[in-house]
């Protein structure tokens, strides 16, 4: 059974497109999909792995792209346990 491991980013420069992002994430790992809402400055990433993802978590929070401070927080049905493993 596959599995992939969800972040919800918001703060997202209106100007960021799909590409941007993959390039973005394309260095801490496999990105199986990004979903962009760009009227509401979020997306959706879907990592591989969950070591991959926590790792994003921790670089991206805060970080400013073109201009927008970057919120990551992971989403899925295991969002709760993963927070209380990674504290």
């Amino acid at each position: 059974m596959s599995r992939n491991f969800q972040l919800q980013m918001t703060g997202l420069n209106h100007d960021i497109s799909t590409q941007d992002l993959c390039e973005m994430l394309e260095h801490i790992g496999p990105v199986l999909s990004v979903n962009l809402d760009h009227p509401s400055g979020f997306g959706f990433i879907s990592f591989e792995n969950s070591e991959d993802a926590e790792l994003a978590l921790k670089v991206l929070k805060g970080f400013d792209y073109l201009g927008q401070e970057l919120q990551v927080q992971r989403v899925g049905p295991n969002h709760e346990g993963d927070l209380k493993r990674a504290s």
